[in-house]
């Protein structure tokens, strides 16, 4: 794994880095300490993961964030942030970063761990969109992404006795910008093991494991949460929504297809539906 580290100190994750090499870990770093530098490395090809702060002689905050992401190519960037500062993190993600870690978690085992999931994610998500399973403006799951994993994951709960729910959202959303920021906030109501997917211009599809009627109330209402401060921020215009459940222990044959369905037929809310294919 070859590592560029942008950060203009003689920082943390320079002595985390050179720890997981010392323990054996196949990670190559090189150093960037601006952007300038960064940008004339990623213009050159041996660059598998970017490892960056938000604070650089000659560009801060989402700026950086933007420049080195326009740079980058199919390389997944990690931005480091301050403790606690999760309106940073949000931010981050909604420009594409594909994690965040915490300075204060740079520790050789949660950086190791950080660098490789945001690595095997982004290759898993390349070679999906080349099956048109993953939509392009949002990074989740088209409705065949859905359909084919969430297929997998239905006989897993079977044979495991879990309940699996589905979430449908239908939005009013009308333009890209808020179909990509109703994305991010539904991603990050549910968890990264949950298969979360843009089924049409503005409708979502959310497929959770192991979860239940009591859970379906507490992640609808984390996500509703999330529009409205997204709203509040300015990060999106007012977005209407409509919503339903469904859970396979009450089909306990049903396919993808039945439990979207039911859950469609379930939606209530202020929002139109909206059916079209996406356009991604």
């Amino acid at each position: 794994m070859n590592v560029l580290l942008i950060d203009e100190s003689d920082s943390s994750a320079r002595g985390a880095l050179e720890c997981l090499g010392a323990a054996g870990e196949p990670v190559r770093y090189e150093w960037a300490p601006d952007l300038a530098s960064a940008v004339q490395r990623l213009d050159e090809p041996g660059i598998d993961i970017v490892l960056m702060g938000l604070v650089l002689p000659d560009a801060w905050g989402s700026e950086a964030l933007e420049k080195v992401r326009a740079f980058s190519g199919a390389a997944p960037i990690v931005v480091m942030v301050a403790a606690g500062d999760q309106e940073t993190e949000v931010k981050c993600r909604s420009l594409g970063a594909a994690e965040v870690v915490s300075e204060d978690e740079l520790t050789p085992p949660v950086l190791g761990r950080v660098l490789r999931y945001a690595l095997e994610r982004s290759r898993l998500l390349n070679a999906m969109r080349n099956l048109a399973m993953v939509d392009e403006l949002t990074d989740l799951y088209t409705l065949r992404g859905l359909t084919e994993l969430g297929q997998h994951h239905l006989r897993v709960a079977i044979r495991m006795a879990q309940n699996v729910l589905l979430m449908y959202v239908g939005t009013d959303a009308s333009s890209d910008a808020a179909t990509a920021a109703a994305a991010s906030v539904l991603s990050q109501a549910f968890r990264a093991s949950d298969v979360v997917a843009r089924i049409g211009s503005g409708a979502f599809a959310v497929l959770a494991m192991d979860a239940d009627a009591q859970a379906a109330g507490l992640l609808e209402h984390r996500f509703r949460e999330g529009i409205q401060r997204a709203i509040l921020e300015g990060r999106t215009p007012s977005i209407k929504l409509r919503v339903g459940h469904a859970g396979l222990s009450e089909l306990p044959r049903a396919s993808v297809e039945d439990l979207l369905q039911l859950a469609k037929s379930r939606a209530t809310g202020a929002a139109p539906a909206q059916e079209e294919p996406a356009s991604a």
